[in-house]
């Protein structure tokens, strides 16, 4: 593994407070797009109605996005536990330890990731008609 014990321990407990933070925003933002279709029924135009909509689904992104990073912070938090953090995804080299300090999520080394995204950008850059 790339990291020490202690580095290890620390990105652990880093990651488990991401986590709990990560919950309870989007327990937060769901609760209040849920109760806010109960505060203003009636006495409002197409604008305000506009707004309110436009703010709910953009707290639903918001929510939508940390669910995303909640499953990636599992992922890391269960390749931790089954000792396999720190190595990459694709080639199964280690990643580098600064690397994973400074993205504690990451699972593939900086030459595999680069290759995944180049990957990735060459099948969305085609032109659909």
């Amino acid at each position: 593994m790339s990291l020490g014990p202690e580095e290890l321990k620390k990105v652990k407990a880093e990651l488990s407070q991401r986590l709990t933070t990560l919950q309870e925003n989007v327990h937060s933002r769901v609760a209040g797009v849920n109760s806010e279709g109960e505060l203003d029924r009636g006495g409002s135009d197409r604008g305000d109605e506009s707004n309110r909509e436009l703010e709910r689904d953009l707290e639903l992104t918001n929510a939508d996005r940390e669910t995303y990073e909640i499953q990636l912070v599992n992922g890391a938090l269960q390749r931790i536990e089954r000792d396999e953090y720190g190595v990459c995804l694709d080639c199964g080299e280690e990643i580098n330890g600064n690397r994973l300090l400074a993205n504690p999520i990451a699972k593939r080394c900086l030459d595999c990731q680069t290759k995944h995204e180049n990957d990735f950008d060459e099948r969305d850059a085609t032109p659909s008609l």
